[in-house]
C-alpha cells in the first residue's frame, strides 16, 4: 500500500506537500477580496468536479485525487476574506464536523470494514449509513473525552508516560496480530489453511510473456508454446485473463496431444475489429487490443492449429456494455470457419462470486450453525453470469462452433463447486472468478470430446 509508486502514497504525499506549503506561506496576501473569492470558488469547483466525476469504476486514488486535494488547498489559501469561507464554511454545523473530523476519519473506516466482513459483499447504502451514524457519535466522544482534554491544560509526567506506555501496548498488539496473521487458533484447520493461502497467479498465467498487460503489444509474446509432445498438431488458446487461467489445465490434460500455444491479454477478448482502446475509465483502456487480435489471427493462419479455444470474461463485456461484442464474436468465429478452422471451441463464462470465493466461504462458515465449509455452494453466487451463459451458447449455436458450458460442468441444483480438496490450494478460484491452477486442471479435465 505504501510503495513509492502507489496511488495512495502519491495522494498522501501530494496532500502533505500542499499542507506544508500552506503552513509555510500562510493564506493569500492581497489587499482586495477578489483574488480570495476567486481562489475559494476555484477550490470549491475542483471539489465539485471531483464528486460529480468519480464513479464506482474510476481508478481512485490516483490522478483524480489531485482535484479534491488541490481544491482543498485553494480554499484554505483563500483565508477568511473569501465569502464562501466566512459565510458558508463558518456555519456552526460545518465547524463542529471540522472539530471531530480526525476522530471521524479514524472511526468510520473500521466500522465500514467490519460491515463488509459481516456481509461478505460490499454493504448496501442503508448498512453503510448505519455504520457512519455511530462513527459520528464515537468521533464526538473521542474529541470531547480524549482529544480536547489532552489539547488543553497542564499534564503531569506520569500522564505522559502512561499515554506512551498505552501507545506501545497497542503498537505491540497490532504488530503481533500482523505477524501472526490474526488469531488463527480460533478456526478449524480448513479455514486456517484457506485464510493463509496466497495464490500467485503470475507464473501460471505466464504474465508479460503469454498474458500481456494493456501497455504491452503483440511483440511481447514470447516462449508461449508448450512442446511436451512430438505431435505436429497444436492448440491455440486465445482470449483475456479468463483464457489465461485455462492454460495450466490444457497443459496438464491436453499437453500430450497438442502443442499448446497461449495468446492472451488482459481485458482483451478474442474478437476481431472490436475497438476497446478509448474507454472513459483508464482501467478499461486497451489501446493495443484490436491490433493484437489482428496479429493473432494472422499468426494462426500461418500456424494452422488443429484446435482453437476462445475464452474470455464474457459477463464483464456484457455488463459493461462493450458495444456490439456479441455480433463481432459471432463474426470472428465465422471468419475462423471460413479460413478453414473446423475445430473452434467457445468456452462459456465461469461461475462468478459476489466477492472473493474465500470470503464467501468464510461468510457461509460463520452463518452455518454446524460451521461447515461446503464443497458446493449457491450462497454468494453472482447470478449475472447465467444470462451470459445463454448469450454465449446462442452465439456458439449460430456460428456452428462447439460450446463448453462451465456452468454445467461446475454447477447443479445444490450450487457450484468451491473446492476440490481440504487445503487452501484446493479452491476453484482465487478471487471472484479466476481459476486457480488446481481449479483449471479440474475444469479442463471435464471438457467433453477432444
Amino acid at each position: 500500500l505504501y510503495r513509492p509508486d502507489s496511488p495512495v502514497t502519491l495522494h498522501y504525499t501530494l496532500g502533505r506537500s500542499l499542507g506544508a506549503a500552506l503552513t509555510a506561506r500562510g493564506r493569500i496576501r492581497t489587499d482586495g477580496a477578489l483574488l480570495c473569492n476567486v481562489t475559494s470558488l476555484s477550490g470549491m469547483t475542483l471539489i465539485a468536479i471531483g464528486i460529480l466525476s468519480l464513479t464506482r469504476e474510476t481508478a481512485y486514488p490516483g490522478a483524480w485525487a489531485v482535484l479534491p486535494t488541490l481544491g482543498t488547498a485553494l480554499i484554505i489559501a483563500a483565508g477568511t476574506d473569501a465569502w464562501i469561507n466566512r459565510t458558508v464554511l463558518s456555519n456552526p454545523l460545518l465547524v463542529w464536523f471540522g472539530l471531530i473530523s480526525y476522530p471521524l476519519y479514524l472511526w468510520h473506516w473500521p466500522l465500514l470494514s467490519f460491515a463488509r466482513i459481516v456481509e461478505g459483499v460490499p454493504p448496501s447504502r442503508e448498512i453503510r449509513a448505519g455504520a457512519v451514524a455511530p462513527a459520528i457519535v464515537l468521533a464526538w466522544l473521542s474529541y470531547a473525552v480524549i482529544e480536547k482534554p489532552l489539547q488543553g491544560g497542564t499534564h503531569t509526567h506520569a500522564e505522559a508516560i502512561m499515554l506512551l506506555l498505552l501507545m506501545c501496548v497497542v503498537g505491540c498488539g497490532g504488530y503481533s496480530c500482523y505477524e501472526g496473521e490474526g488469531f488463527p487458533f480460533r478456526f478449524p484447520t480448513i479455514i486456517r489453511t484457506l485464510a493463509t493461502y496466497h495464490y500467485e497467479y503470475t507464473e501460471d498465467f505466464r504474465l508479460h510473456t503469454c498474458m500481456l498487460l494493456p501497455e504491452e503489444t503483440a511483440s511481447n509474446f514470447a516462449h508461449c508454446t508448450t512442446n511436451k509432445t512430438k505431435s505436429s498438431e497444436s492448440l491455440l488458446l486465445w482470449g483475456d485473463s479468463h483464457a489465461a487461467h485455462l492454460y495450466r489445465g490444457l497443459e496438464y490434460n491436453n499437453g500430450a496431444q497438442y502443442r499448446i500455444i497461449q495468446r492472451t491479454a488482459s481485458t482483451c477478448p478474442p474478437i476481431l475489429n472490436l475497438d476497446i482502446g478509448s474507454r472513459a475509465n483508464s482501467l478499461e483502456n486497451r489501446p493495443n487490443c484490436e491490433a493484437m487480435n489482428a496479429y493473432i489471427f494472422d499468426e494462426l493462419q500461418k500456424e494452422q492449429p488443429a484446435k482453437i479455444v476462445l475464452s474470455a470474461d464474457w459477463t464483464y463485456y456484457e455488463l459493461h456494455n462493450y458495444g456490439d461484442w456479441k455480433d463481432k464474436l459471432e463474426q470472428t468465429i465465422l471468419q475462423l470457419k471460413n479460413a478453414g478452422f473446423a475445430n473452434v471451441v467457445l468456452v462459456g463464462p465461469v461461475p462468478q462470486w459476489k466477492d472473493t470465493l474465500f470470503r464467501q466461504l468464510y461468510s457461509y462458515y460463520k452463518r452455518d450453525p454446524f460451521h461447515r465449509v461446503p464443497v458446493r455452494m449457491s450462497f454468494g453466487l453472482d447470478d449475472a453470469f447465467i444470462h451470459t451463459v445463454l448469450v454465449t451458447s446462442d452465439i456458439a449455436r449460430k456460428s456452428g462452433s462447439r460450446y463448453i458450458s462451465l456452468n454445467e460442468l461446475l454447477c447443479n441444483g445444490n450450487g457450484c463447486i468451491t473446492r476440490v480438496g481440504d487445503m487452501g490450494e484446493s479452491l476453484i478460484t482465487f478471487d471472484h472468478a479466476h481459476l486457480t491452477k488446481e481449479g483449471s486442471i479440474f475444469v479442463v479435465s471435464k471438457f467433453p470430446g477432444k
